[in-house]
């Protein structure tokens, strides 16, 4: 966990109307939030020091999607703990369930109430 009261969520997905709604919700609910469009940019974010308590990752994105983020996040000895909440528009295989390794995963769209239990169930606001 950060040494902030406040968790920090990484939100990274590329759709920037769903990106700055969630966000909104998660910092009125009490979380740090530090968004990116990409996996890519996720990454820098993260290679330049940021650690959040949690990741919400979307799977469909451009640039690197988030398989490509949860391989590459996997390799990091630095990172790799790190939880995620994956979202996706698609239905998942058990095999593809087990590859991703998500604290949860959500379908898309999401309800605003199921994001956040999810969120709250990894990284719960302590003030």
């Amino acid at each position: 966990m950060s040494l902030s009261l406040r968790p920090t969520i990484l939100l990274v997905d590329d759709d920037l109307d769903l990106r700055e709604a969630a966000a909104e919700a998660l910092e009125d609910a009490g979380y740090k939030v530090v968004r990116a469009d990409d996996g890519r940019r996720a990454l820098d974010e993260m290679t330049r020091g940021l650690r959040p308590d949690l990741i919400l990752l979307d799977m469909m994105m451009p640039n690197l999607d988030g398989w490509g983020f949860r391989v590459a996040q996997k390799q990091m000895p630095d990172i790799a703990g790190i939880p995620v909440v994956a979202l996706t528009a698609y239905a998942l295989t058990e095999d593809e369930r087990d590859q991703l390794d998500a604290a949860a995963i959500l379908r898309k769209p999401v309800a605003l109430e199921d994001l956040m239990r999810a969120v709250d169930g990894v990284a719960r606001p302590t003030a």
